[in-house]
């Protein structure tokens, strides 16, 4: 449904570009939960603000492109997008939860005033009896009290502001939704009925969520597949099971390592030094210096991200890409 290829993005600062994206390339297929790790200032929310074609001063897309492939659904046709159009396809075919969701609405508007702001703009003239009604409705699907229409956001939880907002990106039925750490800042009871509400949405509408979470016990409850970033690229992807049963780029490894585990009582380590500047060109690989395995080659060349096992993708000189087979043999 969406393809990201060979996309690099970068910040314009006063002491010059910081390349928060360099040179990623992959594929978001219809119809899954899709997930996005790392550690803080990998380029995760970079990421998703290119795919959104949010791309504003001081941030811009420096090489490649986005295509969006909205397929026909709920009466609409289906459409093409791509890098520098996507904003066409706000709300109606794709929507974007930004991270901290819960202060973004309006505080001087009520919540009601904020969805009729949507359908004006994209369903038309409705009379505001009608819509009110279409709002009561989605709002009780949702299994959302009806009475916070007629709230302000300063008088609603922050789970419940959070809520509202993914109410919000979801109620045209978009065909892929865009979450950034729709979880932070949250307590973990709370947390649980977001990520539930977000898996129940998603069954019901049959649409594609992508979530950029660093929490990797959220992955593991919710996305099909997980792409994991370091220093702007992608390091390694594939079906969410199979990354944490058997992680392949030593990062992955690292991380989920370090994650607590019911009955385990060894001592958790953290991954040492801190991942590279991306105001310099990287030469090599860039975990290579807190990589336990390094070898010579990785300090000069870079991996590059390939298909190392049928639906699994790495980059790392450890492990080899999957020999090319002819056509009968591969099927």
């Amino acid at each position: 449904m969406l393809r990201i290829e060979d996309v690099t993005a970068r910040y314009s600062t006063l002491t010059g570009p910081v390349t928060a994206v360099r040179s990623t390339t992959f594929d978001i297929l219809d119809n899954e939960i899709f997930g996005v790790a790392g550690e803080s200032g990998c380029g995760k929310s970079t990421l998703l603000k290119v795919m959104y074609d949010l791309v504003q001063f001081p941030l811009e897309l420096a090489q490649g492109r986005v295509v969006l492939d909205s397929p026909a659904q709920n009466g609409r046709p289906g459409n093409r997008y791509e890098s520098g159009s996507i904003a066409k396809a706000w709300w109606k075919d794709m929507s974007y939860i930004p991270q901290a969701a819960m202060s973004v609405l309006n505080p001087v508007y009520r919540v009601d005033e904020q969805f009729y702001e949507i359908i004006r703009r994209h369903q038309g003239g409705h009379k505001k009896e009608h819509s009110r009604d279409l709002l009561a409705s989605y709002l009780s699907e949702l299994s959302l009290p009806v009475d916070i229409l007629d709230s302000y956001p300063h008088q609603l939880s922050g789970g419940m502001r959070q809520r509202v907002v993914i109410a919000m990106a979801t109620f045209l039925k978009p065909g892929m939704i865009l979450a950034d750490e729709p979880t932070t800042a949250l307590d973990v009871v709370v947390q649980r009925s977001i990520l539930m509400m977000l898996m129940e949405l998603q069954q019901r509408m049959g649409n594609t969520f992508v979530i950029v979470s660093h929490d990797l016990g959220v992955h593991y409850q919710v996305t099909g597949r997980l792409g994991i970033m370091y220093a702007g690229t992608m390091v390694e992807l594939g079906p969410t099971s199979q990354l944490f049963d058997e992680p392949l780029h030593p990062y992955t490894q690292m991380l989920i390592g370090a994650l607590p585990k019911v009955g385990d009582h060894r001592p958790k380590e953290g991954i040492p030094g801190a991942p590279p500047s991306l105001r310099q060109p990287i030469v090599g690989c860039s975990f290579e210096p807190r990589c336990p395995q390094r070898m010579a080659i990785c300090k000069t060349l870079e991996p590059a991200f390939v298909q190392v096992r049928p639906g699994r993708s790495c980059a790392c000189h450890l492990v080899p890409a999957m020999k090319s087979q002819p056509v009968e043999e591969a099927r």
